[in-house]
């Protein structure tokens, strides 16, 4: 019988926790009676604030922060050069601010290509952990047995042997062989002592027209949340997580950010 082997401490995390300051925020396209597309975002509005308030730490996680497949058009958005301003906008006004931010290596078709806005936030003094998916369990064990014993141990790295499967240019074969691993860090997250929001949303500019949800909560669940992040450092051999923050209590409830609302014609 096949024995899978138990995932790395802490990914698997459950906690209780109370709060009255609970939004739940919505991104939604639709088209309407007239044929106009129609967009309604709330959540990047909520995270953008969220950096804005921010005093003593930002932890993010995401998943997908790319420019991969993106053609600009009618109700569409740059997410990933949006949030990555933000930070860096951050970065400049509030250099006491510590920045963590964990992602997938997707972003870089694993070492394949570049990513400029990881590049820009790590000039810009944002930590950046790339999670290390090797120590996942196999979701697709039929590829990853003989890719560890005849293609892990030459590494990924850039190369142009093959198309990239997910935008333009072209990237190695072991970097693509890598992708049908089927392994990512699906997290997307915002922390800071005040707030914390997990939506379904990625700062990706292909995506940015998606219907997506979001809960903002304030006041409470940030412990758990970079509890449950410090897992995903832990395992990537990243430098651990320690902010010395006490969290800010919300008494009142927090502003609503207005949303963004886009209307395309004959779209």
């Amino acid at each position: 019988m096949m024995q899978w082997p138990p995932m790395p401490d802490g990914l698997s995390f459950s906690k209780s926790f109370t709060s009255d300051h609970i939004q739940l925020l919505v991104d939604e396209t639709w088209t309407d009676v007239e044929g106009n597309r129609q967009t309604r975002q709330e959540i990047f509005d909520s995270v953008f604030q969220i950096i804005d308030e921010a005093e003593q730490f930002i932890l993010l996680d995401f998943f997908l922060v790319n420019d991969f497949l993106y053609k600009p058009g009618r109700n569409m958005g740059e997410l990933s050069r949006e949030l990555t301003g933000k930070l860096v906008e951050k970065r400049t006004r509030q250099p006491n601010v510590q920045i963590v931010f964990i992602t997938d290596p997707l972003n870089t078709v694993y070492d394949s290509i570049p990513s400029p806005f990881f590049q820009t936030l790590e000039n810009a003094g944002v930590r950046v952990v790339w999670t290390e998916l090797n120590r996942l369990r196999d979701s697709n064990p039929v590829i990853s047995k003989p890719w560890r014993l005849f293609v892990k141990p030459w590494g990924t790295g850039p190369g142009d042997t093959i198309a990239n499967p997910i935008g333009d240019g072209r990237v190695s074969l072991r970097s693509g062989l890598k992708l049908i691993n089927f392994k990512a860090n699906h997290r997307k997250l915002i922390v800071t002592e005040k707030s914390l929001l997990v939506t379904s949303a990625n700062p990706h500019n292909a995506s940015s027209a998606h219907w997506n949800m979001a809960l903002r909560i304030d006041g409470a669940g940030q412990a758990a949340a970079c509890e449950s992040e410090s897992a995903i450092l832990k395992m990537s051999g990243a430098k651990e997580f320690k902010a010395g923050w006490k969290p800010a209590i919300q008494n009142t409830p927090p502003r609503r950010p207005a949303c963004h609302s886009r209307t395309a014609h004959g779209a």
